[in-house]
């Protein structure tokens, strides 16, 4: 019942904010260099099925720096396993590419509506 009520209020929300929101978004402002990112576009996808995928997700800078020992320590022991790290934050996001981008495939993590998130974790089927 929570997670109805939750995806209920967030599809409310974008249907409320949507218009003025995307306009804005998308012409101006902060967030019109990842919106369509947000949407996932341009997100990793599996190459095989046997390919190993590890997601990790850091909401903001304070995460990502605390995460980047573990993505580095994982890719040591597990070279040749894909990493995925997602970010909500352009902070987080800069500093995901200035420590991982070389060994991570670094991205923002899609909004959290199930016709947005359900499809990519179908394509991406983390390990």
């Amino acid at each position: 019942m929570f997670y109805f009520a939750y995806q209920l209020c967030v599809i409310l929300f974008f249907i409320i904010w949507l218009p003025k929101g995307i306009y804005s978004l998308v012409t101006t402002g902060k967030y019109k260099e990842s919106f369509f990112k947000r949407f996932g576009k341009g997100f990793p996808k599996r190459k095989n099925k046997d390919e190993e995928i590890i997601w990790c997700h850091a909401v903001s800078l304070g995460e990502v720096k605390a995460l980047a020992p573990l993505v580095k320590e994982l890719k040591e022991h597990l070279p040749e396993a894909t990493i995925i790290v997602t970010t909500v934050t352009q902070t987080g996001q800069d500093e995901a590419v200035k420590q991982l981008g070389d060994i991570a495939n670094v991205t923002y993590l899609p909004f959290d509506l199930p016709f947005v998130i359900r499809p990519i974790v179908k394509k991406v089927k983390p390990n």
